[in-house]
């Protein structure tokens, strides 16, 4: 390496920091402008730099949480998976109710170390099993339990399809609601009774 070598290095390094410090911003609204302010936490908006610290902060959460070495999870090709994660978007998975409210206080708990606090309104519970009785509390607030929940974009439903958009959905229905009638009458025809179960 050059005697320069670490120059371009370290000047990144001198940007980046400074691009953090005496900062001042205004806002725009629809009667003029407010008057300049300092920003004293977080950075700019549009700043490349905020996914990058915030995945920082997440992978550090999740790594002090123990989740890598927990054996709550799932078991998926040979490997316990317990969580899913893409930027902010954050799936804990496992096999009971009570493991699940296990990682997510143990989340939660990290989480607050970095001031990083869980928006009690935001998480959804989905089970796959038949049951759905499962009740998790997060400052004494429910967590709502779904059907279907949305990640990365992509509707997910409680028998693991994936759902797409509403017109899709609607002609799958369609679709549906034809081939058991094209079965009801195929029935009728055979003389076969039709049973209803009730779970």
């Amino acid at each position: 390496m050059t005697r320069y070598g670490n120059v371009w290095r370290k000047w990144k390094h001198l940007y980046t920091l400074s691009s953090l410090s005496n900062r001042e911003a205004t806002v725009r609204t629809p009667y003029g402008d407010t008057v300049w302010f300092e920003i004293g936490k977080g950075t700019q908006q549009g700043c490349i730099l905020s996914p990058a610290a915030f995945n920082m902060y997440a992978e550090k959460v999740m790594r002090n949480a123990g989740l890598e070495d927990s054996s709550i999870g799932v078991r998926i090709g040979g490997r316990n998976i317990n969580n899913l994660r893409y930027a902010d978007d954050t799936t804990l998975l496992a096999e009971s109710g009570k493991d699940l409210e296990d990682l997510v206080l143990l989340v939660k708990k990290e989480s607050e170390k970095f001031g990083l606090y869980l928006n009690v309104k935001k998480p959804k519970i989905m089970s796959t099993a038949a049951t759905t009785n499962i009740s998790i509390k997060i400052d004494n607030e429910e967590i709502e339990v779904v059907d279907d929940f949305i990640f990365l974009g992509s509707k997910i439903n409680r028998d693991g399809k994936r759902g797409g958009d509403k017109e899709e959905e609607e002609e799958e229905e369609e679709e549906e609601e034809e081939e058991e009638e094209e079965k009801k009458k195929k029935k009728k025809k055979k003389g076969e009774r039709t049973t209803c179960k009730i779970f």
